[in-house]
């Protein structure tokens, strides 16, 4: 029994070590959390995510467009004219998040 406990000593306190990780990573404690997020903010300040340029135009339905065009939903004349601005400038993709009944 002594020799198998020297041999597959090592192997056993692995695999308890794995399970008592796992069991607090699945129970999610908030130190575990916060740790999680210092984590986090430290990779973000060490590696910051380049910003690129980008010429992305969002068009929104706001309080002037509903005074304008009445109330939502509106018909699809006014989406097709928002196309037909959109389309003017060539954009590599048109994008709705909109429902449409």
């Amino acid at each position: 029994m002594k020799a198998w406990l020297l041999k597959y000593g090592n192997y056993i306190t692995f695999f308890i070590l794995l399970f008592i990780l796992i069991s607090i990573k699945i129970s999610n404690p908030s130190f575990v959390k916060s740790i999680s997020f210092i984590s986090f903010d430290l990779y973000q300040k060490i590696f910051p995510l380049e910003k690129n340029e980008t010429e992305v135009v969002i068009i929104d339905i706001d309080e002037k467009s509903l005074g304008k065009f009445g109330q939502f939903p509106w018909s699809r004349s006014v989406f097709a004219k928002i196309l037909e601005n959109v389309n003017a400038v060539n954009p590599k993709a048109i994008g709705f998040d909109v429902f449409f009944y």
